[in-house]
């Protein structure tokens, strides 16, 4: 199941310049590669979710595929909602996927100042 990305045309001059800084680079198959599980894109609004599912992929290789093709800008698209709203972000995907992952969010702030 795919799900019409947002059109980068349809936003506002102040969210245009958001996208517009956000990195192109693509996430690549390497990190891809690291997710596993069930791969499901969806919209999480206080932790309810994801609804509605944007994506699903009936593969690991489809997933891969996908999202190693994938970046920050890219990412910010996938809504039904709001511009840029929590979406995914290789930053995040990186901590997800560190082995000291923890879900508090003070936790999550500590790896980003780590990192800077």
């Amino acid at each position: 199941m795919f799900f019409s990305k947002m059109a980068s045309s349809s936003l506002d001059k102040k969210d245009l310049e958001i996208f517009q800084s956000l990195d192109q680079e693509n996430y690549g198959r390497e990190l891809a590669r690291k997710a596993k599980g069930e791969f499901t894109l969806g919209e999480v609004n206080d932790g309810m979710g994801p609804h509605p599912v944007l994506i699903t992929f009936e593969s690991l290789e489809e997933f891969v595929e996908w999202l190693a093709n994938q970046n920050d800008q890219s990412m910010s698209l996938y809504t039904v909602s709001s511009f840029n709203n929590q979406t995914i972000s290789k930053i995040r995907l990186k901590y997800y996927l560190d082995n000291n992952y923890n879900p508090g969010w003070n936790s999550y702030c500590e790896y980003l100042r780590e990192r800077r």
